[in-house]
């Protein structure tokens, strides 16, 4: 859960607003009823009216041995930085990608744009944003070497 949450008074009655994150979808489905059993061990049951969600939205998760493959693939690859496997949900974040996931096992991959030497940060929807043109080659560099490794297709650095 956020740290922050919304409360305001409506209709005589305290509302609590707050964002939830949950990475394990075989906890989604009781979600409320764990809400109300922690409201309920807290002592505040009797003045509880209801818990309710307004939207639920997909959560992007990778799948394991795809992602397992591409991070062994990404580490043999010539020319391609570092890569730091992440864990979890980034909070405030959702993708369409969610959407393909549903339908098609997928990795999906944070590439980085920004070079403080340079100054530039690349933070989207900022609007100073600006990001180094040398994460391009890495980008390209990085996901050529996931296609063609997909393919069965030797890299470059192996044909030479």
């Amino acid at each position: 859960m956020d740290a922050t949450f919304d409360s305001r008074i409506k209709n005589e009655e305290l509302v609590l607003e707050f964002y939830l994150y949950e990475t394990n979808a075989s906890k989604l489905e009781g979600i409320i009823s764990r809400i109300e059993r922690v409201i309920d061990a807290s002592g505040h049951k009797r003045q509880l009216l209801s818990v309710s969600y307004v939207q639920e939205n997909p959560t992007v998760l990778n799948d394991a041995a795809l992602t397992r493959s591409a991070l062994r693939t990404l580490q043999q690859s010539n020319g391609v930085g570092p890569v730091r496997p992440a864990y979890g949900q980034a909070p405030f974040f959702n993708d369409d990608f969610a959407y393909f996931q549903q339908k098609i096992p997928g990795v999906y991959f944070f590439l980085g744009g920004s070079n403080a030497e340079k100054g530039l940060i690349a933070m989207n929807h900022a609007p100073d944003f600006q990001v180094d043109e040398e994460s391009i080659r890495v980008g390209v560099s990085s996901f050529s070497s996931l296609i063609l490794a997909r393919l069965g297709t030797p890299d470059r650095a192996e044909r030479d």
